[in-house]
């Protein structure tokens, strides 16, 4: 986990969440939702204090942008929202790319 995930990959803007959540297709999981929508190949993520303490939601953080950054292929010309849930905490980097290939169902 070495290569940071450029800007243009990034969702930053609340205006941007905001659409992205109204007007896309919701999958859920025991971990987290997912929010997809048509775009440009962009992801973000909600983690709120009761996934865990800082350092904790800062890892899930990363992994998660991991997953995306060593899979943009599988989120070709697609935005993602991932809002994570308290059963989240404590998963490792296998965990979570394996739950999230298994959403998308790839």
């Amino acid at each position: 986990m070495n290569e940071s995930l450029p800007r243009r990959n990034k969702i930053v803007t609340p205006r941007d969440y905001r659409k992205i959540q109204n007007n896309s297709k919701k999958k859920h999981s025991k971990y987290f939702t997912l929010f997809i929508s048509e775009g440009r190949t962009r992801i973000g993520i909600t983690i709120s204090n009761k996934v865990g303490n800082s350092p904790e939601r800062h890892y899930l953080k990363r992994c998660i942008k991991e997953v995306f950054r060593k899979n943009k292929n599988l989120f070709n010309k697609q935005d993602v929202v991932l809002i994570a849930k308290p059963e989240m905490n404590g998963l490792d980097y296998h965990q979570i790319y394996k739950e999230i290939i298994r959403i998308l169902g790839k």
